[in-house]
């Protein structure tokens, strides 16, 4: 099951990023990015929290690993936003 988290940890940030990108680049396009938003923080919020949970519950996963998985997610929502800034370029 932990394996599973790591996927949601980085579909998050993934669209934050990338929706934050598009709104910063096509401003007048907001109805999209304004609505993706608000759910991918909310499910970066809730899949952080509840993995990091889970991985604390188990025994065999070191520590060094649920925070580099945690963070690593974090990481690709800042890649994903420089790189969907520099592609939405027109």
């Amino acid at each position: 099951m932990e394996d599973l988290l790591v996927p949601f940890y980085a579909l998050g940030p993934a669209l934050f990023g990338y929706a934050l990108a598009y709104l910063l680049r096509r401003p007048d396009d907001w109805a999209g990015p304004a609505l993706v938003l608000p759910l991918s923080a909310l499910l970066t919020a809730l899949m952080h929290r509840w993995g990091y949970r889970k991985f604390e519950q188990c025994a065999t996963v070191m520590r060094l690993e649920a925070r580099l998985s945690r963070y690593g997610g974090l990481c690709v929502g800042l890649v994903s936003f420089v790189m969907g800034y520099f592609w939405l370029v027109d």
